[in-house]
Order: C-alpha cells, then structure tokens, then sequence
C-alpha cells in the first residue's frame, strides 16, 4: 500500500543495530518470554519498536513445550504477566518515522471505499470493445493498449500478423496467434489468438465503420468502515467518528498535524523503558 504525504518529525532517531531486552516470567506451569526492541534489526534504514511473546506449558514428563506467540498484547495473558509493558503495546511495529503505514492504513480503514478507491456500486472495472457498422453486438478487446491502437490506425490498413510461438522444448507446439501490424505483441499478449479472427477483424475494420467503447464488468461493493482499526493504525484511541469519517484530505492534515507530538511521546516511553531513542 503506498504511503501519503508524511511530515517528518524533526527530532532524529539514532539508527541502531541491535537494543532490546528480554523478560521471562514463570507461572504455574507456564514459562512467558517477552523480547521487547526499538532497532534496525531488519535493515530497513529505520528503527522500530516490537514486543514478541512466546510461551511454553510444562508436560507430564517436565519438558517445556512451546505453545505459540503473539505480538504486542495479542500475547496469551499479556497485561497479567506483563503489566509493566501494558502501556507500550500501542507502539508495536511504531517506528522512528511514525506508525506503520501511519496516513495510508488510517485513511483506509476510515474510508467506506474499496481498495480500489471506489464506493459502493461505482464501476471498477471494464472491458475494451468494438461496435461495426450499426450491430449492437459488441467486439470484446484484448487490452486497453490495443484499443488505444486501434484508434490511432487508419481505415483501409489494418493487416493481420501471425506469431508464431517460441520454445526450445520440442514438446512444446502451439498454433499461432496473431496481432495487426504495428502493435507490438509477444504470443501470450496477442490480442487474437488466431490468424483467422485477426482477418476477419481486418475486413470488418477496413470496410465498415467501427465506434470504440467500454462495458461495464463489474461495480464495487465497497467496505464498512472500520473505525476501530483506523484508531488502532493512527495510535488516537480519542478520535472522534467525525474527525475519522472526514474527506481523505482533510484527515491526512489532521493525522500529519497530531504526528509531532505523537512522536515525542514515543520518544518519551523509549527513553523511559531505558531504550536509546
């Protein structure tokens, strides 16, 4: 997901290789081992904070058997084995930049479009096609690059070309496809996928008149907002449906206007935890 405009903090974060400290807690049966980290561990040119758990149960026999992990509090029986790190969680995958995907994943979350930036029953997606002479039938098109082709070519000279398939594995024998001459096409992107329905193509075009369009193939559904993700992605657990149901451009200037001072209360857990920030 690509990121929006960032205002970046002005204090900087010292890059640092390797910082963490490691707690274990026993419990009746139960080891808990929390690996809590602000570094460039993964060599992304940035440090991040991260709490890890891990625990084991003890069997019958006395071994310790791992039983599973969690990040932050998503850890089995985090806030009552780890209550000192309770108040850090919110920071997990934070780095020295900001929130993870801080603008994009906010914005997302808030919004009521799809992926795609659609609403619900907007199109989104279509099909290139071809209407001759006054058939309402249309043409399906191969790939809007050869749409765009067609209408830059010129009435009267359209001609097929065959391609032929290309494999150094004798095994491998397949007809040819076919595209029109001066559309560059390898034979998995051919727009014909035989030299037969590439001439016949050419009669049509060059002797009846052709009108381009799109159909319609499918329309979004969009998304429910999700408001409670947006509030965990932007660490503003105050944020009001208003302030997160505003038009994307409005909320990237508030979440950018917050983001300094989110910072330097980071800044001020890191440094109060013992880690150099």
């Amino acid at each position: 997901m690509k990121e929006e405009t960032l205002t970046t903090p002005t204090k900087k974060s010292v890059l640092t290789k390797s910082q963490k400290q490691i707690i274990t807690r026993m419990r009746p049966r139960k080891k808990y081992r929390a690996e809590v980290r602000y570094d460039d561990e993964c060599g992304n040119g940035h440090n991040t904070f991260a709490i890890v758990v891990e625990w084991w149960e003890q069997a019958k026999n006395n071994r310790w058997v791992w039983c599973g992990s969690g990040c932050g509090d998503s850890a089995e029986n985090f806030d009552r084995v780890f209550p000192e790190l309770v108040p850090l969680a919110k920071w997990h995958l934070m780095s020295s930049d900001g929130p993870m995907y801080y603008i994009a994943n906010t914005v997302y979350h808030a919004s009521d479009r799809d992926c795609r930036g659609h609403k619900a029953g907007e199109p989104s997606s279509f099909r290139e096609v071809a209407y001759f002479g006054n058939s309402p039938i249309p043409v399906h098109l191969r790939s809007e690059e050869f749409a765009e082709f067609l209408r830059t070519l010129k009435k009267g000279s359209a001609v097929p070309v065959a391609v032929p398939y290309e494999s150094t594995k004798a095994h491998e024998i397949y007809s040819d496809n076919a595209t029109l001459k001066g559309f560059k096409a390898t034979w998995g992107s051919c727009p014909f996928n035989h030299m037969h329905d590439a001439e016949a193509f050419c009669k049509a075009f060059n002797s009846v008149p052709m009108r381009l369009g799109r159909i319609v193939t499918e329309r979004s559904k969009g998304k429910t907002r999700d408001l409670a993700a947006a509030r965990a992605s932007a660490i503003w657990p105050e944020a009001t449906d208003e302030q997160l149901c505003l038009p994307k451009e409005q909320l990237t200037e508030l979440l950018n206007a917050r983001l300094p001072a989110l910072m330097a209360e980071f800044r001020k857990d890191i440094e109060a935890f013992g880690f150099v920030f």
